[in-house]
């Protein structure tokens, strides 16, 4: 309680004013000391949607995730995401499907202010679409080139390891982290005038290429989050 208001209180000489003065410092000074408490209490739940996905012009759409804290120093995450690209990013046509995904965490400090962690992750991704490429039938006899379309059905199983950080902002929280990982990738191509024909592909590695490989593989996974949220 704030020594002046107490001299002023203490001046007056009227009881009852000076009754309701010191009644009102006092709720005054009580109400303070709970909106203090109530700030830096630690808000568990978190719902959060991923901005960088809605512009990714790969795997584009709305991805939104819940977290529950828990036990001091962990936390579960649980995401789902609608692929499809809502804001017209996309280097396919037709694209849409689902991602899932589940992340545990594992938070070497957990205060108001800010939250390092370590996660592990497991994502499972399901989409299909349109795309176009160059093509030849036989590059031995430098057979002519020619644009055909095609269907590609892609599943992706990713496992994850992350260090992330997460900064509240009163009730809203900016979430942070990056990783790396395994990702196994099942992508069939259907649809060509010629299922014998060849790709053009360019002759250094590129994004484009990497993302419609036909086949079943191993590649590596380097996931980078940003999300931004509602705590309570």
């Amino acid at each position: 309680m704030p020594i002046r208001l107490l001299i002023i209180v203490n001046h007056v000489k009227n009881m009852f004013t000076k009754f309701a003065l010191l009644t009102f410092v006092l709720l005054a000074g009580l109400t303070q000391q709970c909106l203090s408490q109530q700030s830096r209490q630690m808000l568990l739940n978190q719902i959060k949607i991923s901005p960088l996905r809605l512009i990714d012009e790969f795997n584009p759409g709305l991805e939104l995730s819940y977290e529950r804290i828990y036990a001091n120093k962990f936390s579960t995450q649980i995401a789902i995401g609608y692929m499809k690209p809502l804001v017209g990013i996309s280097a396919n046509t037709d694209y849409n499907g689902w991602r899932y995904g589940i992340e545990e965490k594992y938070f070497i400090n957990l205060s108001t202010r800010e939250r390092s962690y370590w996660s592990f992750d497991a994502v499972y991704l399901k989409v299909n679409y349109n795309n176009e490429g160059i093509f030849q039938q036989d590059t031995a006899l430098n057979s002519p080139e020619y644009k055909d379309t095609y269907h590609i059905n892609k599943r992706t199983f990713a496992f994850n390891i992350n260090r992330g950080m997460q900064i509240p902002l009163n009730h809203f929280v900016v979430d942070l982290s990056l990783g790396i990982g395994i990702k196994y990738k099942m992508t069939e191509r259907t649809g060509l005038e010629d299922i014998h024909s060849i790709e053009s592909t360019s002759r250094h590695p590129n994004f484009y290429d990497m993302a419609n490989r036909v086949g079943n593989y191993f590649t590596i996974s380097i996931p980078l989050n940003v999300r931004i949220g509602y705590q309570f």
